[in-house]
């Protein structure tokens, strides 16, 4: 998704090729590549692991399962066939535009599983947060990480850090791969650097170091 936003590529379109695309490549894979791994591949499940019995009152349908799949592809879907049928600029286009958003699309199919999967079949309000909440703390981190990531690559473009060590390099004569090796293992080392200060909550120079 941020690879496509990056380029500028239409959501709908790259849903519509990847599926025509992962559809044959799915069936000659089950077909094909499945059936001959299978004669000689043979797996075992652990006897520790057991499939959890449910009733049938709290399976959801094969229906149910299979919109929350197909609800934000649809809803991209028809802000792309939208796009070429309503006028740029009016409000039902505005509208297509909201909707099929990926972010949108996405809560949508999300807040309609949390209703279908949690309240619908009697679970408390703060059972599901607490379930919400949990699945929030992985994606968390991933997000404190890429933010401190790109604080520090805006604070190596604002310092001049980067052309200051390439012009160093460069004006060493030495070969490409060597100045490519020694620019890597300069930024490897100080990014680990930087790491490890920030773990300990000190500076090179600082008490104790």
């Amino acid at each position: 998704m941020l690879l496509a936003s990056q380029m500028h590529a239409d959501f709908g379109w790259m849903i519509l090729i990847g599926l025509c695309a992962a559809i044959p490549g799915m069936i000659i894979a089950r077909s094909a590549v499945g059936q001959f791994i299978s004669r000689y591949v043979e797996l075992h499940i652990p006897d520790d692991i057991t499939e959890p019995h449910l009733g049938e009152g709290k399976m959801p349908s094969f229906g149910f399962s299979l919109s929350l799949i197909l609800l934000p592809l649809v809803l991209v879907g028809l802000k792309t066939i939208a796009a070429r049928f309503v006028p740029v600029g009016s409000t039902a286009y505005e509208w297509f535009e909201f909707i099929g958003h990926p972010f949108t699309a996405i809560l949508v199919a999300c807040l309609v599983a949390i209703y279908g999967l949690a309240m619908r079949q009697g679970m408390p309000k703060d059972r599901v947060m607490e379930i919400c909440g949990a699945a929030l703390q992985p994606a968390g981190i991933i997000l404190l990480v890429i933010g401190a990531g790109g604080v520090f690559k805006q604070v190596l473009v604002d310092s001049g850090v980067g052309p200051a060590l390439g012009e160093a390099l460069t004006g060493m004569g030495l070969p490409i791969a060597v100045t490519c090796f020694c620019a890597g293992g300069g930024g490897a080392y100080h990014s680990g650097l930087r790491d490890r200060c920030l773990f300990n909550g000190c500076w090179p120079g600082d008490a104790g170091d």
